[in-house]
C-alpha cells in the first residue's frame, strides 16, 4: 500500500512527458496537463508605506497585570522586521474612529479587540494571525471582563445586587471592558439595556472608571480583566479598594493572573483590509508567524483563533454590532423572526378562505334546495288545502245527509206534537161551549213544534252553507238538562232520566245543535233499550269535568249484551229495531269524532249498556270568546225563525235549544 501510494504520488507529481514514459502508454494532456507555474511575486518597493491601525486609548493593553502595550511591542517588531516596509502607526482615539478608517480603506492593517475585528467581517476584512501569550497560549480564550466595586460594600455580592445601580465604564463600543460585561449579565437571565440605572463612560479611560468607583460617582465598574491590577500597580493608593463581582475560576482563566468576571473570548486580532495587495499581505503575515516568545518583552507569538462563534454570539444576544438589526423592525427581520407563525397564519388565512368558500357553496346549494324543499312544502300545503276544502265539502255533504235523515226521523216528534195538538183542536172546537184556556194552550203548543221544525230546517240549511262552529263554549250540564226537559214534555221517554252533574259548568268546545242530537239519540237509544227488555228503571246521564275534559256518561238497564252483540249494534246502519234504519248510533259516533271525542260502548255486567263520551280539554281561547250557555227561557221559545236565520251564535237562537 506504502508502495503504490509512493507511486501515485511520482506519478502526480511528474509530467505527462513523464508519465507516458514511467508507463508506457499515452498520456491524454486534457487528463494530465502540464503544469503551470506562477510567475514569481513582484518585488515589493523598498520602504513601501503600510497604514498600521491602533488604539491610543490601550496604554495598559497587555494580558497579564503589566505594564507592557501590547500595541506598541507588535508595531515596533513589525518596523524591525519587516525591513521592506516602511510601518506607519496611525492611532485612534475610540473604536468608532477606527471602524469608519477600516469602512473608509484608511488603513491597510489594524489592531484591536476580536469584538471589532467580527463587526468588520462584513467590510471584508481578514484576520492574519491572534497574539498569544505563555500564560494564554489558547487564541480562542485570551480575555474576558471584569466588574469591580468598592471593597467596603456589603451590599454588592453578585450579578441581582446589581441591578438598578449605577455602572461606568470606557466606552460603549469598547468590546473589552463593556460588551463583554453586558454579555455576562445577560446570560444572567437580566435584560441589558435596562439592568442599570445609569450608564456612564469615561472617554477610553480605565483609569477613571477606577476614580469614580472609589470615590462613590458610580456603584460598579466594567473593565477588561488584568487592567484593575495594572491600574493599582501604577496608582497604589488604589490598591485594595476594590473587589470583583461574579468571579469565575475557570481553568483557562487561571493562567491570566487576575479575577476576571465573564466568559473568556479570542484575543487581540491583527486583521487585513481587503484593499491590501497581496505581496503586502504575505509579507506582513510571514513577519507575524515568525514572532518568537524572545521578540517582545510579554513573550508574544502569533496564532489562529479557529472560534469567533462566541464573539459572535455575544452579538446576538446583546443586539449590537452585526446584529444591530434586531433592534429594528423590518419586514425583512419580522419574516425571518416569525416565520414559522407567519407560516402557520398564512395557512390558516388560506384554510380561513377555503373554508369561506366551501362555506359559500354549501350555503348557495343549501339554499337552492331550501327554496327547491320550500316550493314543495307550498306545492304541498297548497295540494293539502285543496284536499282538506274538498275533505270538507265531502264531509258537509255527507254530514248534511246523515243530519237530513236524523232530522226526518227527529221531525216525527214535532209532527206527532203537532197532529196531536190539531186533534185537540178539533174537539175542543166541535164542543158547543168552548174551553178557550185549553184552546189556548194547544195553539201556543202547536205553535211551538211549529218554530222547533222551522229551527231545525233553517239549521240545516245554515250548516250546508257554511258548515258548523265547533269552537264555540258549550255547557253540557245546561244543555243536557234542556234535552231532557224538552224530551220529558213531548213524551218521548217512557223512563225517567236522573241527571247527575257538578254545580260548576262543564265546559267543552263544540256546535249546540250538533251536540243536543248527540244526547238527544244517546237518551232515545237507552230509553227504546231498556223498554225492548222490559225493563223498568231510570236511565243515568252523568257528566264529569276531569283535568284531561269534560266526560258524558249514558246508561240503561236491560238484559246482558254478547261480546257479538255489542260489536254489532255499533257497526254502521245496523239496528236492533225492526223498523230501526241504524242511523242513531252512526251518527253519535259522527258527531263524536267531528268534536274530537272519543266514544266508548261497555256492556254491563248487570244489563244493559254503558255509553261514554270523553271530550277533550278545552282551550283558553274557546272559553273567553264565548260566555256558557245555560237553558233556554221562555222568550227564547217564542222567538221567530226568521230572526235566528240571521244570528250566526247557535247558542243564541231558540233552535240551538231543541
Amino acid at each position: 500500500m506504502a508502495g503504490l501510494i509512493g507511486f501515485v504520488g511520482f506519478v502526480g507529481m511528474s509530467g505527462p512527458a513523464q508519465a507516458e514514459e514511467s508507463l508506457g502508454v499515452p498520456v491524454d494532456p486534457d487528463v494530465f496537463p502540464t503544469p503551470t507555474v506562477e510567475p514569481p511575486e513582484a518585488p515589493i518597493p523598498h520602504g513601501t508605506r503600510v497604514r498600521f491601525g491602533i488604539l491610543q486609548f490601550e496604554a495598559a493593553s497587555s494580558y497579564r497585570a503589566n505594564l507592557d502595550n501590547v500595541q506598541d511591542t507588535v508595531v515596533a517588531y513589525l518596523q524591525k522586521r519587516a525591513l521592506q516596509l516602511t510601518i506607519e502607526a496611525i492611532p485612534y482615539h475610540s473604536s468608532g474612529e477606527l471602524k469608519a478608517a477600516v469602512r473608509n480603506n484608511q488603513v491597510e492593517f489594524f489592531l484591536a479587540s476580536s469584538g471589532l475585528f467580527v463587526e468588520m467581517q462584513p467590510y471584508g476584512v481578514r484576520d492574519i494571525g491572534t497574539l498569544t501569550a505563555p500564560a494564554m497560549p489558547d487564541p480562542n480564550q485570551c480575555v474576558a471582563g471584569v466588574m469591580v466595586v468598592r471593597s467596603d460594600r456589603d451590599d454588592l455580592t453578585d450579578i441581582e445586587s446589581l441591578a438598578g445601580k449605577r455602572a461606568v465604564s470606557t466606552d460603549r463600543e469598547n468590546f473589552m471592558t463593556y460588551q463583554t460585561n453586558l454579555g455576562e449579565i445577560a446570560k444572567a437571565g437580566f435584560d441589558p439595556d435596562d439592568f442599570f440605572s445609569s450608564v456612564a463612560f469615561t472617554k477610553n479611560s480605565p483609569e477613571q472608571v477606577l476614580r469614580d468607583v472609589a470615590e462613590g460617582r458610580a456603584d460598579v465598574g466594567l473593565l477588561r480583566a488584568c487592567m484593575p491590577e495594572a491600574l493599582e500597580a501604577k496608582n497604589p493608593q488604589l490598591a485594595g479598594r476594590f473587589k470583583v463581582i461574579n468571579a469565575q475560576a475557570a481553568p483557562a482563566g487561571k493562567r491570566l493572573g487576575c479575577a476576571f468576571s465573564t466568559a473568556l473570548y479570542p484575543g487581540w486580532t491583527i486583521a487585513v483590509a481587503n484593499h491590501t495587495p497581496a505581496a503586502i499581505t504575505r509579507h506582513l503575515a510571514v513577519a507575524l508567524l515568525e514572532l518568537s516568545p524572545g521578540d517582545t518583552p510579554g513573550g508574544y507569538t502569533v496564532s489562529f483563533t479557529t472560534n469567533f462563534e462566541s464573539v459572535t454570539e455575544l452579538f446576538r444576544k446583546l443586539r449590537i454590532g452585526p446584529f444591530e438589526h434586531l433592534r429594528h423592525w423590518t419586514v425583512e427581520r419580522i419574516v425571518q423572526t416569525y416565520w414559522p407563525f407567519l407560516m402557520l397564519l398564512l395557512m390558516g388565512v388560506l384554510g380561513w378562505i377555503w373554508h369561506s368558500w366551501r362555506l359559500e357553496r354549501l350555503v348557495v346549494k343549501r339554499t337552492a334546495a331550501l327554496s327547491e324543499s320550500m316550493a314543495r312544502e307550498r306545492a304541498a300545503s297548497e295540494a293539502a288545502r285543496r284536499t282538506a276544502e274538498k275533505l270538507n265539502q265531502l264531509e258537509r255533504v255527507g254530514m248534511i245527509g246523515r243530519l237530513s235523515s236524523v232530522f226526518a226521523h227527529e221531525f216525527v216528534q214535532p209532527l206527532s206534537a203537532m197532529r196531536y195538538h190539531a186533534r185537540s183542536i178539533r174537539k175542543l172546537s166541535e164542543r158547543e161551549e168552548l174551553n178557550r184556556p185549553l184552546m189556548a194552550k194547544c195553539i201556543d203548543g202547536l205553535t211551538e213544534q211549529l218554530e222547533l221544525a222551522a229551527s231545525i230546517i233553517d239549521r240545516v240549511r245554515r250548516y250546508a252553507k257554511g258548515g258548523a262552529d265547533r269552537s264555540a263554549a258549550i255547557d253540557l250540564a245546561a244543555l243536557a238538562r234542556d234535552v231532557v226537559r224538552e224530551m220529558a214534555e213531548s213524551k218521548k221517554l217512557r223512563n225517567e232520566v236522573a241527571v247527575t252533574a257538578p254545580a260548576d259548568p262543564v265546559m267543552t268546545a263544540g256546535d249546540a245543535v250538533e251536540l243536543r242530537v248527540l244526547i238527544m239519540n244517546l237518551l232515545k237509544n237507552a230509553d227504546e233499550a231498556q223498554c225492548a227488555s222490559g225493563v223498568v228503571s231510570a236511565v243515568t246521564l252523568t257528566l264529569t269535568a276531569p283535568k284531561e275534559g269534560a266526560r258524558m256518561t249514558v246508561a240503561n238497564g236491560g238484559r246482558r249484551l254478547t261480546a257479538h252483540e255489542l260489536v254489532r249494534i255499533t257497526e254502521p246502519l245496523a239496528s236492533t229495531k225492526t223498523e230501526g234504519l241504524g242511523l242513531g248510533l252512526l251518527l253519535c259516533k259522527s258527531i263524536a269524532e267531528v268534536h274530537r271525542a272519543k266514544i266508548t260502548f261497555h256492556a254491563r255486567e248487570a244489563g244493559g249498556i254503558v255509553v261514554t263520551v270523553a271530550f277533550p280539554k278545552m282551550t283558553e281561547t274557546a272559553k273567553s270568546d264565548n260566555a256558557a250557555p245555560s237553558a233556554p227561557s221562555d222568550a227564547d221559545r217564542n222567538d221567530s225563525a226568521e230572526a235566528n236565520t240571521d244570528n250566526t251564535n247557535p247558542l243564541n237562537t231558540s233552535g240551538t235549544h231543541r
